[in-house]
């Protein structure tokens, strides 16, 4: 039976047995239990950590290869005085890096930073920095979630006299850069224990590595708000490392003394006093931070997180909310476009979709991409053409790796780099053609069994009499949510829908109740409210959806946020 979004369900097993374990000896909730064991996670000491994170569960960072040496050079620097260029990316992740580590170098050495043009500059090290640096004196230029295949750049900044210290978290290449340093966990022969963790992450650690051998007077966990909104706007897994940081980073941010950050979360609507959550996070503040590298200067989003002056920190917020609404403004017509454009010229048969346009906006083009692998499933690449170059993200769904697929392609590339599941690209437009056939061949040829439908993962089959009010509150426990550790998913089967299913949301939405005879649950569906008339008389549906909380007027209910459905 074909649901409603031609999406498979990939329901998960369960055993009885195991989740009775967790639940009894822990004390949790059965729902908590039975989610926890269905994702694999069955041990309960592993389950107790994963529920109670602790920073005294962060590893060493000297168990990082060369952290002892960039430790090492930065602190030479700052005894000597040393002017310092931190060289951080345009995206969230980048920004907060490069304020971390501003934070924790000032009072000690005179600091400078260069944050690339994601239009002038593209990603990773640029010519402009090196520049920078030597230009204004410095001595020694720390990368921070960038440089781990600049290798032309870091010989490039070695004859100009400049000492690198890299950190990064992103994919090696084959060649190393040649610096004094390159700490990234995803390095060959790096037995650091988690490779999951952030560029903020990352430069976190260098802070704890430079405060452990006493070169910096600082308590380290003071800029966990930072690194907790980097990781979370990065989407890398919240798991290990990434949830401890992110769990006291929230806790932080609730009583932040970072002006920056509050003036964000004003212009945001978030009220830290009724809390924080990693969706705020991913959806409110990272997008607004986003904003300055995607259509603007990214200075300003770290003139934000720096500044101590209340005037300024409420000036910069203003100018990133206008920002972040006229990036969706911009990213919802280039979907669009981009979407006719694919229908146009037949392209949604590809295994890899690669659309292009002329003078496409670059800001948004990850956003497409993204927006494009939703209605898919599919791997998809978005690039600009202008003055024939072609620029351009690649976005690709869980399973599926998208460095590899790029490294077949490389003889046409002039740049690339990225993680598995996010990617950017430049190439010559005359090349176009001939990359969308390379990545269609790889794609074929690696994974030649996918059918690149859209996946979603299912945790449980459930009843509503399971979703109670108090089963569901127990879910809270599993918080922060995010990649890694999702939401959970339920699914309820031959069901009916209650009478008088309804649109909200000026018809945009879906409004209904689901019913089994004995209990209820209201439903939302979003950005679904055109599918109302099949749902009248329809003699029982299939649905998946996140089981929530929801609370409206005074009243606390049960509400199931769907995913999908099978109409029966």
């Amino acid at each position: 039976m074909e649901s409603v979004k031609s999406m498979e369900w990939r329901v998960r097993e369960e055993d009885q047995g195991a989740w009775l374990l967790l639940r009894n000896k822990l004390g949790i909730s059965s729902l908590v239990a039975r989610v926890l064991s269905a994702r694999g996670m069955r041990d309960p000491e592993e389950v107790y950590r994963f529920l109670n994170p602790t920073l005294r569960n962060l590893h060493d960072p000297f168990l990082m290869k060369d952290m002892d040496k960039g430790v090492k050079r930065i602190g030479e620097a700052l005894d000597s005085r040393e002017k310092i260029l931190v060289h951080g990316d345009y995206d969230a992740d980048g920004i907060t890096s490069t304020a971390l580590m501003v934070k924790t170098l000032e009072g000690k050495s005179e600091v400078i930073t260069h944050l690339p043009s994601r239009y002038e500059d593209g990603y990773g090290i640029s010519e402009n920095g090196i520049d920078k640096a030597v230009d204004e004196g410095a001595s020694l230029m720390i990368s921070v979630d960038c440089g781990i295949r600049g290798v032309e750049m870091v010989d490039h900044a070695r004859e100009r006299g400049l000492d690198v210290v890299i950190t990064d978290h992103h994919e090696p290449g084959e060649e190393i850069p040649m610096a004094e340093a390159v700490i990234d966990p995803k390095r060959a022969g790096d037995d650091y224990p988690f490779k999951e963790i952030a560029g903020v992450g990352v430069a976190f650690k260098i802070s704890w590595g430079l405060q452990a051998e006493g070169f910096v007077d600082l308590d380290v966990r003071d800029n966990l708000d930072l690194v907790a909104l980097g990781t979370v706007a990065d989407m890398v897994p919240l798991v290990d490392e990434n949830r401890i940081m992110v769990v006291e980073g929230l806790r932080q941010m609730a009583d932040t003394d970072n002006k920056g950050l509050r003036a964000l979360m004003r212009e945001a609507g978030i009220d830290p006093f009724l809390g924080i959550s990693s969706s705020d996070l991913g959806f409110r503040l990272g997008p607004r931070i986003n904003s300055a590298g995607r259509l603007g200067n990214p200075d300003m989003a770290l003139e934000l997180l720096l500044t101590d002056d209340r005037v300024d920190a409420d000036l910069f917020a203003r100018e990133l909310n206008s920002l972040n609404f006229k990036r969706k403004s911009i990213g919802k017509k280039l979907t669009d476009e981009a979407l006719e454009t694919i229908e146009g010229l037949g392209l949604s048969e590809d295994p890899f979709i690669l659309v292009s346009g002329e003078g496409w906006h670059p800001g948004v083009l990850g956003i497409v991409a993204s927006s494009i692998i939703r209605s898919t499933g599919k791997p998809t690449a978005v690039l600009t053409v202008e003055e024939g170059e072609a620029k351009g993200s690649c976005r690709s769904p869980p399973g599926y790796d998208l460095v590899k697929a790029l490294e077949s392609c490389k003889g046409i590339l002039k740049e690339f780099g990225g993680h598995e599941q996010a990617a950017g690209v430049t190439l010559s437009a005359r090349d176009i053609d001939d990359l969308r056939k390379r990545l269609i061949d790889h794609t074929l040829e690696a994974y030649p069994d996918r059918s690149f439908r859209p996946v979603q993962d299912v945790d449980l089959l459930c009843s509503l009499s399971e979703l109670s009010l108090e089963e569901l509150n127990g879910l809270k426990e599993m918080s922060p949510l995010g990649k890694g550790n999702p939401s959970p998913v339920v699914y309820i089967r031959d069901i009916n829908v209650g009478a008088y299913p309804g649109q909200v949301g000026g018809g945009e939405h879906l409004k209904f109740f689901l019913e089994d005879g004995e209990s209820s649950m209201e439903c939302i569906w979003f950005g679904m409210g055109h599918i109302l008339e099949d749902l009248h008389g329809a003699p029982a549906v299939e649905v998946i959806g996140h089981p929530e909380v929801h609370s409206w007027g005074g009243n606390v209910t049960p509400q199931l946020r769907v995913v999908d459905m099978r109409i029966v």
